[in-house]
């Protein structure tokens, strides 16, 4: 609109000319409207075409659990809606232009010089549409610094686990061969020993999930103490005796599963520090019994708390949970009916080096306990946290793209302003330097007009701002709503870059020479 309207105000000579042959407003209006409305339908189709080639990628971007059945596509709804939204852009890119031709007049428009001189009241409307721009900027900007920030924070917190040298492979046991226990453990048993023959593997463990994913979600009932018959809900894992060893998470008190607890011996769990602080009040809760369903379970360990997904109270993305550990050995026949249903547990390695090529030995060690037992999928154990953050990751590249290119439109809009007033005023400038002011002087002058674009639009973005990121509360996590780094870091941005869009077309002005304009006069 603001290119629009500078193209107009240079054509007001030519315009004005028309009029004065015969020309009426209305077809000067038609003629003008034309070239926004080529303008757009030929962006809108390139929009399209762009979109539809980028649309790939796109969705390898999207979180699995949103991308719609079927995948992505583009449909006549999509072009429709592109379609209209030419037109609507056509339409306000044009609507200042037409103004300034409702309201030329003949005489003044012919006058000598008049086309090329700046007109106030068209500057403060190129200024408006500038400062709106920023406005919005700052706007975008902020939303993506906060998701950037909490991304930063989630990607950033303690894992209570060594992820290095781990691979993971998950499989469903959803398969009614494995909803008998005997056949369930005899599984475990021979595909575990056969992933610690591979060369290179430290040790091997099987769980129920794993840190960074959600785990099952289970009630129990504390069985001694003041509030002994109280229920609550828990976070639980079944594992296998070396889990805690593969994963390195540190055992603070009691002792480890062992070979020797079995589904005929006594009932154990280990419960993480959360657990104990949270039910016990203390992490002296070795000896402690909670019940599970008509048998009680003794505490015999405590172990670090892990950063996974949580499922009972959904704070963050990732965050550290209430969470029992007890014996695959234990799992009851009732819950390996029920729970291979929803959950796919983990096969996890820890080799000496890297987990390079390591994911076929896996493989043909599960085939040798089970040749028609596939894996479903692998992932060295960082990978888990990158997966468990991939909408966070998302909404932050998204809006952080869209924030970039309002910032471009910005800085081209406050070039072309500045750079305009130079060209328009390009005749007074050096008269005025002619009769003794200095290049500084005129610089600042000319320069002073982007800075009052950007000045108005930092400090009404900074409002909009401050009410718009409310919206986004509920998904910042470990950072402020109103974060004070954030802010700063968009205004010293937009400063900067604003800066460097108004001193380069000032430059210009070191060239005008006073002798030759006074000598054009």
């Amino acid at each position: 609109t603001g290119l629009m309207l500078v193209r107009v105000i240079r054509r007001s000579g030519e315009l004005a000319t028309r009029l004065a042959l015969g020309a009426t407003r209305t077809s000067l209006l038609r003629q003008l409207m034309m070239e926004p409305l080529i303008l757009t339908l030929a962006g809108g189709a390139a929009g399209v075409a762009l979109s539809n080639a980028g649309l790939k990628l796109f969705q390898r971007l999207l979180p699995p659990d949103i991308v719609p059945i079927g995948g992505l596509s583009i449909d006549y709804r999509v072009l429709f809606f592109a379609f209209l939204a030419s037109l609507a852009t056509a339409f306000f890119i044009g609507i200042l232009p037409a103004f300034e031709v409702r309201r030329a007049e003949i005489r003044p428009a012919l006058a000598s010089g008049n086309a090329r001189s700046g007109s106030t009241v068209r500057t403060r409307t190129r200024q408006a549409l500038i400062a709106g721009e920023v406005m919005l900027t700052v706007v975008l900007l902020a939303g993506a610094g906060l998701l950037i920030r909490t991304l930063v924070h989630l990607q950033t917190l303690p894992p209570g686990f060594d992820a290095s040298n781990v691979m993971s492979a998950q499989v469903s046991l959803d398969d009614s061969r494995y909803h008998d226990t005997s056949r369930f453990h005899k599984l475990l048993q021979q595909s575990l020993n056969s992933m610690r023959n591979i060369p290179g593997v430290e040790s091997a463990a099987m769980g129920l999930s794993l840190p960074f994913e959600r785990g099952l979600n289970d009630s129990f009932y504390l069985a001694d103490g003041p509030e002994a018959g109280k229920n609550y809900i828990s976070s639980v894992v079944y594992v296998t005796p070396e889990y805690f060893r593969v994963l390195r998470i540190p055992l603070l008190s009691g002792r480890g599963f062992s070979e020797d607890d079995t589904a005929t011996s006594e009932r154990v769990i280990i419960v993480n520090a959360a657990f104990a602080r949270r039910f016990f009040h203390s992490t002296d809760v070795v000896g402690r019994h909670i019940r599970l369903g008509k048998t009680n379970a003794s505490v015999i360990g405590v172990v670090g708390d892990v950063t996974k997904e949580p499922g009972l109270v959904v704070s963050a993305p990732l965050d550290t949970e209430v969470t029992y550990y007890f014996p695959a050995s234990q799992v009851s026949q009732q819950l390996l009916n029920l729970v291979h249903v929803w959950f796919q547990p983990s096969w996890i390695v820890r080799t000496t080096g890297s987990v390079a090529g390591i994911t076929e030995a896996m493989q043909k060690a599960m085939a040798e306990a089970d040749p028609s037992l596939p894996i479903a999928s692998f992932h060295p154990l960082g990978d888990l946290q990158a997966l468990a953050l991939r909408q966070q990751r998302f909404e932050a590249l998204l809006l952080g793209v869209l924030a970039s290119l309002a910032l471009l439109l910005s800085l081209i809009g406050v070039y072309g302003l500045v750079s305009n007033m130079v060209v328009q005023r390009t005749r007074e400038i050096g008269i005025r330097m002619a009769l003794g002011a200095s290049l500084t002087q005129a610089m600042i002058e000319i320069g002073n007009t982007g800075f009052r674009a950007v000045g108005i639009g930092l400090a009404a973005g900074l409002a909009l701002a401050m009410v718009s990121v409310r919206i986004m509360k509920s998904e910042l996590y470990g950072v402020k709503t109103y974060d004070p780094v954030t802010f700063a870091a968009v205004l010293a941005l937009l400063i900067f870059a604003a800066s460097v869009a108004t001193l380069a077309p000032t430059l210009r002005i070191a060239r005008i020479d006073p002798a030759a304009t006074l000598r054009a006069e």
